[in-house]
């Protein structure tokens, strides 16, 4: 059986998806053609890692014995076992602007400001040039038979509330709102 959801992210502060780091030493975010992008793989983590924290919070509603396995079933493991769970990457239809957030450096061990180290980031503003915040939109299909983890996955997914690197720094909060497609 194959359902398909709609998923909208719609942003509630910048967002910086981490792709490298250019020429001129600025930490920039993922894009395609251009345009920045919400990678499938980075909203099919943060899923999974929810899913399983509701399922072994829930495991005996769901008479579940073994979490790790029901997770497995639903987004593979290595070897032969596949992804029953497929998302699209999520693209945007607004014009985005583009900023440039300034940071310090600081060391991980001592835990002090590195002197001389500003860090770069170009960040995608969380609104186009009307003011209306930042959507972006995609689609994930679930090929599966047992519908009772379906409430479960669809709140795995609406609880996400921060993408990307810089939550620490105010970046990357969303909201999140999932819908089932009409076939």
């Amino acid at each position: 059986m194959k359902k398909t959801y709609e998923i909208n992210v719609k942003l509630l502060s910048a967002l910086h998806i981490n792709s490298g780091v250019s020429s001129d030493g600025r930490r920039l975010f993922v894009t395609c053609g251009g345009k920045p992008y919400i990678p499938a793989t980075l909203i099919k983590g943060i899923t999974r890692d929810n899913f399983t924290k509701l399922l072994k919070t829930f495991s005996n509603e769901y008479s579940v014995d073994n979490c790790d396995y029901e997770v497995e079933k639903i987004f593979g493991k290595e070897g032969f076992q596949k992804s029953r769970i497929i998302f699209d990457n999520l693209y945007t239809k607004n014009e985005t602007i583009v900023d440039t957030r300034a940071n310090i450096s600081i060391n991980r061990y001592t835990r002090k400001v590195n002197h001389g180290a500003l860090v770069f980031s170009k960040v995608v503003s969380p609104f186009d040039n009307k003011h209306d915040n930042i959507c972006f939109n995609g689609e994930f299909a679930l090929y599966f038979n047992d519908d009772k983890y379906i409430p479960l996955l669809i709140k795995s997914i609406e609880m996400i509330k921060c993408l990307g690197s810089g939550k620490s720094r105010g970046l990357g909060f969303v909201e999140v709102m999932v819908s089932e497609k009409k076939s």
